[in-house]
Formats: structure tokens, C-alpha cells, sequence
């Protein structure tokens, strides 16, 4: 069986993995399930479709696809100019089957538009019919073969390896007029500042799934490596101040195992343990900066349906983080109780805890130089952020109610320091807190109408 949770399929449109598995001719379909606020495994979903395959099928499915899009510009709008062509192959047998993906993007974008920034060195203002020019184009190549195996009736095991490669191009020119403090004097200056990038991605996974009894079983070993390097450069009035290249490297090596238990179909005990080897590498101009970190973390939950309208769950995880030399205990628990009225009223209250990791750019000691004032570098001494978050909905068939609350320790956040006539640009760990309420007013008016034949009677009746 394979399982689309509808709260995931606009992402799994987006990202191009995974979609074949709706794609799949409909010979291949016994039925197709629509669970509505599911039990056990998926009940943090609202909506499962479930598509239950035929048994001892045997064929192949073939699916290629091709779309443009073009927005000409206007005064208000940037023109804009995108296509994508893929293309997917599955084989499959009793025992195994077989898939292989190729994707490719394309996209280019030309932007004008005035602006006016400030900083602590000056006022810098477009000029009268000297609208900066932006420029961005993107190739990205996509591919991936996956195939699995079904060892016997309970257990399964599956490979699969991910090719990503991606180029890109970022074009920025201006003539401003500069405004300095004491200066009434206007002094004008054109700006040329380019970026470009090259990235390649592998992605290699086994994973396990199996049954025994009433426990079920799965694991997954996922292996993931960066290459990527990029070049940046600024020029004012045809002199080149800046030129920053980076070549960057990020590997994962992730291991989990997640064991699952449904107790008498009212309730349902989750737990496993993940653990994550995490390495960043950059080197600039000749000056490396690498941070490496180890993460272990054990996860529980337990959830019961108490009867038809009220389910609860709770559980937790206990996550070891080592940052070089730092060691950081992470306890996170997660809550939720959701009433159902009856079909039409419904009453969730949610609880999470969630852990922010710092991005290789945000640890980055090797920084770059965004224009003559403005200095971009990372702080390799962040730690994990956690965010505690809480909502609290009630649902009517045409109005629903969200109040939420967001509280982060030590989020990571982008910041800017004054250092002597240059602007800092870097991240620091800071304490914020966000509460919203918002009221959702819902319509809607089917209208069909049709015909029934009934079997045995020549007669048709007309349904509305």
C-alpha cells in the first residue's frame, strides 16, 4: 500500500519525489481509500488517502511531462520565464520493482524597481530613470532510482540513490547617488555586484520495513553529501573592491529506527532513536572554517482514542547535541487533545516543542562582503535553538477560530552590530515570543445534477 498524507502533497508536488506514486496508471489500483481524522500512525493528519495496489501485479508505467510559464514585465511586475521536463519509469514485479526519475528546471528572471537604503556610512537613493537592473537564472538537474524488494510477506527492504546538480546566476547593476553625513554634496556611483553557484548533491538510503506480530518495524540508514562553490564579486564605478570565492562541503550521515505498537485498536505506542553525524567545511581565499556535530536523540509517544469524540496523545524526545566541545541536553514534549462535537464542531488544543539547528552559512567564520559597508559572516559559537509552541482551534463548518502562541529560548536569529563606520551582518541566539489570533470564514455552493439508470427498470431518474 502506499500512503499520500493529503497535509504533504502540495510538497511533494513542489519537490518532484515521490509524485509518481499518484502518477501510476489506474489499472494498477484495487481502490482508493479516504480516511478522514485517522487513528494510530498518521492521526496528526487530518485527511489520509490510502491507494491500495492490486496483488501479483506485473507491468511498467511510463510518465513524461513538460510546462512553461512566461509573466511578461510590466511597470510593476518583473518579467519572468520558467519550464520544467521530466520524466519517470517503473518496472514492477511480484517480488520487486524498479523506478527511475529525471527532472529538469529552468528559470530566469529580469527585475527593475527603485529603492532607498540607509546604513551607518551613508543615504543611498535610486536616481530619476535609473532603475537598478536584477538579474537571476537557475538549471537544476534531478535524478533518482529507487527500487524495492520484498524479502516475504512481512518485510521489505529498499534502495535508493539521488543525484542533484544546480547553476546559478545572479546579476545586479544600479547607478545611485551616495549621501554622506556633513556632505550636502550628492556623489553618484555605479554599482555592478555578481554571484554565481554550482552545487552537487548524492543522497544514498536503505531502509527496512517489517511485522512481527502486533509490532511494526522500520529503518533507515541515509547518507548525504554537498559539493558547491560560489563566487562573489562587487564593483563600484568599474573598480572591483570585493571578489569572495567559496568552496563549500556538507555531509549527513543519519541512522533511525522507529518501532510501533497498536494496543487493542485504542491506542497506539511509538518510540525509536535517531541519531545524526553532521560536518560543514568552507574554505575561502586559502582560510578553511569547519564545525562538526553529533546528535542522539530517543522519542516516545503514546495516543488513545478515549472514545468516539475525545483522542489524546503525548509524548517526548531527549536529544544529545555535541558541538565540538559544547554539549547541549535538549528534553522536548509534545501534547495534543482533540473533541469532536459531532461531524461539524470540532475543538484541538496543540502543544510542540521544537530544535532549531544552525545552517552552514549561519556557522560560516568566513564571510563576504555584501557591498562597501555591509559585512556578512557567520557565528560558529550558536547553539540548537527551541521553540515552544501552542494552538488552540475550533472548527465550525464555516468559520474556524486559530489563537497561537510561539515562544523561542534561544532562537537564531540575523542581527546587525555597528562596527565603526561598517554594518555587521550575523546571527546570535535571542529570546522573542509571538502570539496570533485569526478568524477564518469559510463558503462554498455545489451545484450537479445527472442522471441514475437503475438496473432492471428502462426508466431514468433525474438526481439534483
Amino acid at each position: 500500500n502506499a500512503l499520500i498524507k493529503k497535509k504533504e502533497l502540495e510538497f511533494i508536488e513542489k519537490q518532484k519525489k515521490g509524485k509518481y506514486i499518484g502518477e501510476l496508471a489506474n489499472i494498477r489500483f484495487d481502490k482508493i481509500e479516504i480516511i478522514e481524522h485517522p487513528t494510530g500512525k498518521y492521526e496528526d493528519y487530518q485527511v489520509v488517502v490510502n491507494l491500495i495496489t492490486k496483488d501479483n501485479w506485473k507491468g511498467y508505467d511510463v510518465r513524461l511531462s513538460n510546462s512553461e510559464y512566461i509573466r511578461p514585465s510590466s511597470p510593476y511586475d518583473e518579467l519572468l520565464t520558467s519550464f520544467n521536463t521530466s520524466g519517470t519509469y517503473t518496472y514492477t514485479l511480484p517480488k520487486y520493482d524498479i523506478a527511475v526519475h529525471y527532472d529538469y528546471v529552468h528559470s530566469n528572471r529580469h527585475q527593475q524597481y527603485e529603492y532607498r537604503t540607509k546604513n551607518t556610512s551613508y543615504i543611498e537613493q535610486t536616481i530619476d530613470n535609473e532603475e537598478p537592473t536584477d538579474i537571476f537564472y537557475k538549471n537544476k538537474h534531478d535524478f533518482w532510482i529507487d527500487t524495492d524488494f520484498n524479502l516475504s510477506k512481512n518485510h521489505s527492504i529498499s534502495f535508493k540513490y539521488s543525484l542533484w546538480k544546480s547553476a546559478s546566476h545572479t546579476y545586479f547593476s544600479k547607478t545611485v547617488e551616495r549621501l554622506y553625513p556633513n556632505d550636502d554634496k550628492g556623489y553618484i556611483v555605479n554599482v555592478d555586484s555578481k554571484q554565481h553557484y554550482q552545487g552537487t548533491q548524492h543522497i544514498g538510503t536503505i531502509a527496512y520495513q517489517g511485522k512481527l506480530k502486533t509490532w511494526d518495524f522500520s529503518s533507515e540508514l541515509t547518507y548525504e553529501k554537498l559539493l558547491n562553490n560560489q563566487t562573489n564579486s562587487y564593483t563600484e564605478n568599474t573598480q572591483e573592491l570585493y571578489y569572495t570565492p567559496f568552496d563549500n562541503t556538507k555531509s549527513y550521515l543519519f541512522w533511525d529506527i522507529n518501532a510501533q505498537n497498536k494496543i487493542y485498536r485504542k491506542a497506539t505506542l511509538n518510540m525509536g532513536y535517531t541519531t545524526v553525524r553532521r560536518k560543514y567545511e568552507s574554505i575561502s581565499q586559502g582560510t578553511i572554517s569547519e564545525t562538526n556535530s553529533y546528535r542522539h536523540s530517543f522519542y516516545a509517544s503514546f495516543s488513545m482514542s478515549l472514545n468516539e469524540k475525545l483522542r489524546a496523545k503525548v509524548g517526548g524526545q531527549f536529544k544529545n547535541i555535541r558541538e565540538e566541545k559544547d554539549i547541549q541536553n535538549i528534553l522536548a514534549l509534545n501534547a495534543s487533545i482533540e473533541y469532536h462535537f459531532n461531524n461539524n464542531f470540532f475543538c484541538d488544543l496543540y502543544y510542540r516543542n521544537q530544535t532549531q539547528f544552525p545552517n552552514q552559512q549561519q556557522l560560516n567564520t568566513n564571510g563576504r562582503w555584501i557591498n562597501s559597508c555591509l559585512y556578512m559572516v557567520g557565528n560558529p559559537h550558536l547553539k540548537a535553538g527551541t521553540r515552544h509552541l501552542a494552538d488552540f482551534l475550533f472548527t465550525t463548518p464555516h468559520v474556524t477560530f486559530v489563537s497561537s502562541f510561539n515562544y523561542t529560548g534561544n532562537g537564531i536569529s540575523q542581527i546587525y552590530k555597528d562596527q565603526g563606520g561598517i554594518t555587521l551582518l550575523t546571527y546570535e541566539n535571542v529570546k522573542s515570543w509571538e502570539n496570533s489570533n485569526s478568524l477564518f470564514l469559510q463558503h462554498s455552493l455545489n451545484l450537479s445534477k445527472g442522471e441514475l439508470e437503475l438496473k432492471g427498470d428502462r426508466d431514468r431518474k433525474s438526481v439534483v
